[in-house]
């Protein structure tokens, strides 16, 4: 699982001369890369963030927040250090840095995934059980621990058997395949496993909003009723663009995926083109914290725009069913004071019954 310095001599081999001369070539198009991907990172998580923690945040938007914290972590430490360790043949930082910086490299991208599950989870809850108590803010705090405590358990054999040798820090695996089956299990763990809990939860949430949308129509054909349209609408929206993040996540982790299983299991380490391979698989790894606070910021404005004029209408239609009963109540001769008790109760029940039926899968 380490990642070998790319600026290390390979085997002799045909052409040795000519892969001497293109590894720095390599080396500085990967260090001008990842300094790009850290720059707008740490710009655009920092945005994110603020803008999350300057409003109250809804159900998924602490798992967004979550997410954007674990992103800034990776384009302000992970990738400037990794950018210092290209430079070297050996390893800089020591034996205590030597069980702590590449395992969190590997929890950060766990604990990425994990958190995308979360948030499949949570908005399946939403949307197919929507008259279910709202999750705590509490049960929420709850789940993003639980996820952090998860990635930590899966990364301890991958810190305990990282070893420091003076000048390099490598895997020292009890058996020849053990440090195999670990990628295995890590490949089970951080891409089979969520992508089948990812595709069920938006699978069944997706074709749920298609029914609703149908009925609706059905129902309602030739009657206004924007308020309901925008809630399915922005519902379905918001399905589409977690959808499309666990896709980008997805295809930024294959290559390293690929090429750690090639490696293990494969001839991958006498490939000649290796090094780059490897390069490559590094750089879609890192940028994929850097294209989550864009995708995410776009779900947040695109639900931020209508919030005033949702909740404008959800005031007025309360309203309207309000004055009907009191024009009926009207209507019956009932001005006693007793009345009047009973049709501000009845306000009430309608008030939270509304509230209540219309809140249904709010971001």
């Amino acid at each position: 699982m380490s990642k070998g310095s790319l600026v290390t001599t390979a085997p002799a081999q045909n052409g040795t001369k000519a892969s001497s001369n293109v590894r720095p070539q390599i080396v500085f198009f990967e260090i001008v890369c990842l300094s790009v991907i850290s720059l707008v990172g740490i710009v655009a998580n920092i945005v994110i963030i603020r803008k999350m923690m300057q409003r109250k945040r809804k159900s998924s938007e602490y798992f967004i927040l979550n997410l954007a914290i674990t992103d800034l972590v990776v384009c302000s430490l992970c990738i400037p250090l990794d950018i210092y360790d290209q430079l070297h043949n050996t390893w800089q930082y020591g034996a205590f840095l030597c069980k702590i910086i590449w395992p969190f490299q590997t929890l950060f991208t766990l604990v990425s995934i994990l958190n995308l599950t979360a948030m499949a989870i949570e908005r399946y809850r939403a949307i197919m059980f929507p008259f279910k108590p709202r999750l705590t803010r509490s049960d929420l705090l709850k789940a993003i621990v639980c996820v952090w405590l998860l990635g930590m358990c899966v990364i301890a054999p991958y810190m305990y058997y990282l070893h420091f040798n003076g000048k390099k820090c490598d895997e020292k695996w009890p058996h020849k395949m053990s440090g195999a089956y670990y990628t295995l299990s890590l490949l089970v763990i951080d891409y089979c496993i969520p992508l089948t809990i990812i595709t069920f939860c938006y699978g069944r949430a997706g074709y749920k909003l298609y029914l609703n949308t149908k009925e609706f129509e059905a129902v309602n054909a030739g009657v206004s009723n924007h308020a309901q349209r925008k809630r399915l609408e922005r519902n379905t929206r918001i399905i589409k663009i977690f959808s499309f993040a666990v896709f980008v996540f997805l295809i930024c982790m294959l290559p390293a995926d690929i090429y750690w299983m090639w490696k293990g299991f494969g001839s991958g380490s006498e490939f000649r083109y290796e090094k780059h391979f490897n390069t490559l698989a590094n750089m879609m790894i890192y940028s994929n914290s850097c294209f989550n606070p864009f995708i995410f910021g776009a779900c947040s404005l695109g639900c931020s725009k209508g919030r005033f004029s949702w909740s404008s209408r959800r005031k007025l239609r309360l309203e309207r069913l309000v004055s009907d009963n009191s024009l009926s109540i009207a209507s019956n001769g009932q001005r006693k004071s007793s009345s009047k008790k009973n049709v501000s109760n009845e306000t009430k029940e309608i008030d939270f019954s509304e509230l209540e039926t219309l809140r249904e899968t709010d971001i």
